[in-house]
């Protein structure tokens, strides 16, 4: 792989919704969005930026529901991001410094077509309680194809 930006994905959920922002610069609804300098994205890593943050994990918070891989048109990975559940958590989760509105969504009635575009096919399927592995191609166009299926956490982390 070339120089890939790594990422991990926060989606809070309670009660049957899940936290989203508002990102106004790229308008459209997210999770809390990290980026990260280092290879490979653990569940500790993960626990440990969202404590720089103010934020702690309980036990059996925090849930691994995908790996997302976006590609260019010349199909090398440009992106990889990390997506993780947090049910069960102490703090007050915020959502990017570019969100305004901070909005409970009910997890079976997403605003899908506001959201993030890498987000639209596998947090659906994420919120059903799946473990996903989604490849998102950026063709010359500019359009997305996504190619998003269900796997186990173990393949997450042995191939992801």
């Amino acid at each position: 792989m070339s120089k890939v930006i790594r990422s991990i994905r926060f989606f809070f959920i309670k009660e049957g919704g899940v936290f989203l922002g508002y990102d106004v610069k790229r308008q459209r609804w997210d999770g809390l969005s990290i980026g990260v300098t280092w290879g490979i994205v653990t569940d500790d890593e993960a626990v440990k930026e969202l404590n720089k943050r103010g934020i702690s994990i309980l036990p059996g918070g925090l849930r691994k529901v995908a790996v997302i891989d976006c590609d260019n048109s010349q199909n090398t990975i440009t992106c990889r991001a990390h997506a993780y559940l947090i049910d069960r958590w102490e703090g007050i989760p915020r959502a990017s410094d570019f969100s305004v509105d901070r909005l409970w969504f009910p997890c079976d009635n997403l605003p899908v077509s506001e959201l993030a575009p890498i987000d639209v096919d596998w947090l659906p399927k994420a919120m059903q309680g799946k473990t996903v592995y989604s490849r998102i191609h950026l063709r010359e166009d500019k359009s997305l194809k996504t190619v998003t299926r269900e796997v186990d956490l173990e393949y997450l982390e042995k191939y992801c």
